[in-house]
């Protein structure tokens, strides 16, 4: 057996936690699945081939009105606000792209959704408020966390292959000349070298005999 269910639209503020009830039941309300989207590819002697690349969102529209007064005729909740109220509160969640529930239970409708567009006019004289709303289906992006992985250390010995390669070795001069107070020991650690007799011994025969008998300005090959 199939039960009756009441028809109600309800909005709820998903951040303040409160509920609206919409005075006067539309005519009717448009729902407007989202449609499939598509990435179109040009592709060789084949031709244009479309690809599944996500939904539009859904929206919900209706139009009504909220009333000056209480009439159980048509008016739904007999906690009646002023028409201002009504249109203040909406106009509240529209600027500030507010997250709500919107309740339609027999329309099988429980969707969250933010108010995308609210057009209203002041007609009647009694005051009472005609309005359009579209809303439009409220969806959050969750950021998703990486972990960096540790930087791979390469082993004692091997340069990373990144790496620069070393700056050139400066060219050692191949002649010196001696100045005052200079001795072929102090001439082998200005010039790098290991020992002192290798420079004596290939200028032996411009030194003489005697390695500690130099003159500043004799050249020496080093």
């Amino acid at each position: 057996m199939i039960q009756n269910t009441k028809v109600e639209i309800t909005l709820r503020d998903n951040e303040k936690g409160t509920y609206l009830q919409i005075p006067v039941l539309p005519e009717k309300i448009n729902y407007k699945d989202g449609q499939k989207k598509s990435l179109s590819v040009d592709i060789v002697n084949l031709g244009t081939v479309k690809f599944p690349s996500g939904v539009e969102l859904d929206s919900i529209s209706w139009a009504s009105f909220f009333p000056a007064r209480y009439d159980e005729a048509y008016v739904q909740t007999p906690q009646l606000k002023a028409p201002v109220d009504y249109r203040n509160q909406l106009s509240t969640w529209k600027d500030n792209g507010t997250s709500l529930q919107l309740v339609c239970p027999a329309a099988g409708l429980n969707k969250t959704v933010f108010l995308e567009s609210f057009d209203w006019d002041f007609g009647g004289w009694e005051g009472d408020i005609v309005y359009q709303v579209t809303f439009s289906e409220y969806k959050t992006v969750k950021p998703q966390q990486i972990t960096m992985g540790k930087p791979t250390v390469p082993p004692k010995g091997k340069k990373p292959p990144n790496s620069r390669p070393p700056a050139p070795a400066k060219p050692k001069p191949s002649t010196y000349t001696v100045v005052a107070g200079d001795s072929l020991s102090k001439i082998a650690k200005k010039l790098d070298v290991a020992d002192w007799h290798d420079i004596y011994t290939r200028n032996k025969e411009a030194i003489g005999p005697n390695p500690a008998k130099i003159k500043p300005g004799q050249v020496l090959k080093v």
